[in-house]
């Protein structure tokens, strides 16, 4: 039997943090992160669910600008793409990472 693992790993820094988004199944934070590639910047889309699943280990609290690890699962949904008059013209599929631990690697420095 083959085992399969959908595990991942990003160091980076926090772009921004959303307020508790709340749905009929679940609530739910998100966060962008930034990693770097040579000179590129990529953005990575992290969903930190509200369970006891998810740890935040840091001994403070994470704001823009702090550098994290998140750890997690690739995750892949199908997001439509219309043109000015609402029709669909394709449809792309969107990577966000789910996370399982957070951790506050170094907070921004207050200037």
């Amino acid at each position: 039997m083959t085992k399969t693992i959908n595990n991942i790993s990003i160091y980076g820094y926090i772009g921004n943090i959303s307020e508790k988004i709340t749905t009929e199944k679940s609530s739910f934070h998100t966060m962008s992160v930034s990693t770097k590639r040579g000179k590129a910047t990529d953005w990575h889309k992290v969903i930190i669910f509200d369970s006891n699943d998810v740890k935040v280990a840091s001994g403070f609290e994470l704001g823009v600008g702090d550098f994290v690890r998140i750890d997690g699962q690739l995750s892949y949904r199908d997001r439509p793409i219309k043109d000015a008059n609402g029709n669909l013209v394709t449809t792309v599929k969107e990577a966000s990472v789910i996370a399982s631990i957070v951790f506050g690697l170094e907070q921004k420095q207050a200037k």
